[in-house]
């Protein structure tokens, strides 16, 4: 672990939990919480998570309390849904501090607003109509952090959009937990791209991860838009119940949509990932998905190769 690199460190935290070794991934958590001071909301996080999952409740509790003290916080409904706090849940502390942690993010959500980041490609020419690619972070991300992901796109003659949910999950960090508000936010910030810029409107690609990949696809391509987008590409969807997702694939399937979906061998939700790719089957809605033996609920090493392959599979009949 000699990199620098902090999706090197989150990996091998979330392999080693994945593989049930929590001893070694609090262990490693400890070396990142040190080495990147920059990103403390996450890393107190797992230790708060892996301390808990140990039984060791006062430790936990006791990085709870430090981090609200240090300005950092999360969502409550998060804290309160999280499994890994199962051992302390009822605890006296625990809950006292969920009530401070549920002050600090109401107050905060009143002044969050949705906000984007924009990249355009080499030689962008105002005067020519460009196709745009639309990314949308994961529960828990950011739009800053997110578009390293996808800039390769750019390369590729797209207008790369990265919305950034205006709902709060923690501290910097974002969820687009209420489909409806995030639905909004993300029309406003395409509509106003398409108002500045001449748009290939039948070549916007719909793209997210893990929630945004979930959001993104129910909301944004099978629910109805005033732009009707066609094409998708879903890195670690997190399919938990198809019912959401299979009453809209035949009306999908009628109106062209056409996907791409990039999932991990080992992710816990490679199975359900699956069966809505054959349920797509069934009704004849194109879609290509890519199992990454190996991988579990992140994204692949390498990611522009597979990028490639999925903007191509799109441009196909």
């Amino acid at each position: 672990m000699e990199s620098g690199d902090f999706v090197e460190f989150r990996k091998k935290v979330f392999n080693l939990y994945r593989e049930g070794n929590y001893s070694k991934a609090l262990e490693i958590a400890e070396e990142a919480h040190a080495k990147f001071i920059d990103r403390v909301s996450e890393t107190s996080y797992w230790l708060a998570c892996l301390n808990s999952v140990l039984h060791n409740g006062d430790k936990a509790i006791e990085i709870l309390k430090s981090s609200l003290n240090a300005g950092i916080f999360w969502s409550p409904k998060g804290l309160e849904k999280e499994k890994d706090f199962e051992s302390i849940r009822e605890r006296k502390e625990f809950r006292e501090l969920l009530e401070k942690f549920s002050q600090i993010y109401e107050e905060m959500q009143k002044s969050s607003k949705p906000e984007k980041l924009v990249f355009y490609p080499d030689n962008f020419d105002n005067k020519k109509k460009y196709s745009l690619f639309v990314a949308l972070h994961e529960m828990g991300g950011n739009a800053e952090e997110f578009s390293t992901h996808w800039k390769h796109v750019l390369k590729r003659g797209y207008i790369l959009l990265v919305p950034q949910s205006s709902q709060l999950f923690g501290t910097k960090r974002y969820c687009w937990d209420d489909w409806g508000k995030g639905k909004k936010e993300v029309l406003g910030h395409i509509m106003e791209i398409k108002e500045k810029h001449s748009l290939i409107e039948d070549d916007i690609i719909i793209a997210g991860a893990s929630q945004g990949a979930s959001f993104g696809f129910i909301d944004l391509v099978l629910g109805g838009t005033p732009l009707n987008f066609r094409k998708f590409i879903l890195v670690i969807p997190p399919v938990d119940d198809l019912s959401f997702y299979v009453p809209l694939l035949e009306s999908g399937a009628r109106k062209g949509v056409k996907g791409y979906i990039i999932a991990g061998g080992k992710d816990i939700f490679i199975d359900s990932t699956k069966k809505l790719h054959s349920e797509m089957e069934k009704a004849g809605l194109q879609c290509k998905l890519t199992v990454i033996p190996g991988m579990g609920h992140e994204f692949p090493s390498s990611f522009d190769n597979y990028l490639d392959e999925a903007l191509e599979y799109l441009k196909g009949p």
